[in-house]
């Protein structure tokens, strides 16, 4: 069964701003969260894209995830663009 977007969001989310989501252990799959969320607000059709891109915004910098970086960096000079 695949997610929709809007499903999936508030389970990224719940990931993202955990209180222990920057914890060593945890960085990887924060990291792999907020790049999800990234892909969801670059590619999908998000409603409430102006409620969620301060949130976004908050959750950086990305460091670790080297390869998922580019992804959220990218599509950060993407808005910087327009």
């Amino acid at each position: 069964m695949k997610l929709c977007d809007t499903e999936a969001l508030p389970l990224l989310i719940s990931v993202i701003e955990n209180p222990e989501a920057r914890a060593p252990e945890n960085i990887s799959p924060t990291e792999n969260a907020i790049s999800a969320v990234t892909k969801i607000l670059k590619y999908g059709s998000i409603a409430a894209i102006n409620d969620i891109l301060p949130r976004w915004l908050a959750w950086l910098p990305v460091w670790e995830d080297e390869d998922e970086a580019v992804h959220i960096y990218g599509y950060f000079c993407d808005l910087v663009e327009v």
